[in-house]
């Protein structure tokens, strides 16, 4: 669900020239994410509006999140990867974890009191599946259920660097990158389908940026995605989630490459901010909801719009605490290690 924007140099090289881009954090890229979580949140509230498709959040997020893994690995050598895998540990499990835990706690504390909807039945199918990143293998339906994203994208965190780095030639990255979706496709799981298609869109427009320096206007960008929104608004196929993923990977591709009005909007400092809580809102949202739904039940202001207008704050505040006193300064310990294995290295490299 969440990738760093954060990126180092890179040489792209491309018709025949060498192309040299510092490769640096993009706040827009954040921003973008700040405007998809919008969505995520709409999808758990029921009787959202028709026209809100809350699924295809993490269409998006998925396409993200191959884009930027893709930029960050693809300079990146055997040695480089340890310290790689560091920063995604602290990065990805401590939130992962403490979500998990406090969703267990919960729905046991519901289920005893009697408090709304608490799905502890759910709890043996989605427990050992979700402790070891399968949430979308799990047979329980909704408990924890926004744990399959984070199953899939841990996966390809894995996999996908050691391809990149397997195999250096650009058109066999992009072949295999094309085999690894095929062979998720045979299986007919829709989480994989979704997930890994997506990821593969994001990871194939990096390597063809780096290879060309090819990305196209932010506004036709924005048209593709709004015309891909519209279609999925028409009928529910899994298609139409891999269009939002393709769209979306053309406009992460442009909001990194170009200046633009849209790409300054969404760079904004506040925005950008929302955008570096996305991971946490989106593993709490749920549970945050669950609570504000159960007071806004007491008081008979349930409706999905006074849900949201109170919710959606609440998941954001949550989310921030979360951040400042427990996400941010393991993903900074987590920083410090990859940097001291790095260091170690390169002493041991040079003796």
């Amino acid at each position: 669900m969440y990738c760093d924007t954060a990126i180092g140099g890179a040489e792209i090289r491309g018709l025949g020239v060498n192309l040299t881009r510092k490769l640096t954090y993009s706040p827009a890229l954040d921003g973008l994410r700040a405007v998809c979580i919008l969505f995520t949140v709409f999808n758990h509230i029921n009787g959202t509006p028709n026209f809100i498709n809350g699924s295809v959040g993490v269409d998006i997020f998925f396409a993200l999140s191959g884009f930027l893994i893709t930029m960050i690995i693809a300079d990146n050598t055997l040695e480089d990867l340890v310290p790689y895998l560091i920063r995604r540990v602290f990065r990805i499990l401590p939130v992962y974890d403490l979500a998990l835990i406090v969703t267990v706690v919960l729905a046991l504390v519901s289920a005893r009191l009697h408090l709304g909807d608490a799905r502890s039945d759910q709890l043996r199918g989605m427990l050992l599946p979700s402790i070891f990143f399968s949430r979308e293998l799990a047979s329980a339906p909704t408990l924890f259920k926004p744990a399959w994203t984070v199953g899939i994208e841990e996966k390809f965190y894995l996999v996908w660097p050691l391809v990149l780095l397997l195999f250096c030639r650009f058109d066999l990255r992009i072949a295999v990158a094309i085999g690894i979706v095929l062979v998720f496709l045979y299986f007919n799981n829709p989480f994989f389908i979704r997930g890994y298609g997506g990821i593969a869109f994001g990871a194939i427009a990096a390597l063809v940026y780096r290879r060309t320096g090819f990305s196209i206007n932010s506004y036709v960008a924005i048209a593709l995605v709004a015309i891909a929104y519209w279609v999925t608004l028409q009928g529910d196929h899994l298609i139409w989630n891999l269009g939002i993923s393709f769209s979306g990977a053309v406009l992460v591709c442009s909001l990194y490459a170009r200046p633009s009005l849209i790409k300054t909007a969404l760079g904004t400092k506040w925005l950008a901010h929302l955008g570096q809580l996305t991971y946490t809102i989106y593993m709490f949202h749920i549970l945050v909801l669950f609570a504000v739904k159960i007071v806004l039940g007491r008081l008979h202001l349930d409706a999905w719009y006074v849900v949201f207008i109170l919710g959606y704050p609440c998941c954001v505040l949550f989310a921030e605490i979360i951040h400042q006193t427990f996400e941010k300064p393991l993903i900074a310990y987590g920083r410090g290690v990859a940097a001291r294995h790095r260091a170690k290295s390169e002493a041991k490299n040079s003796a």
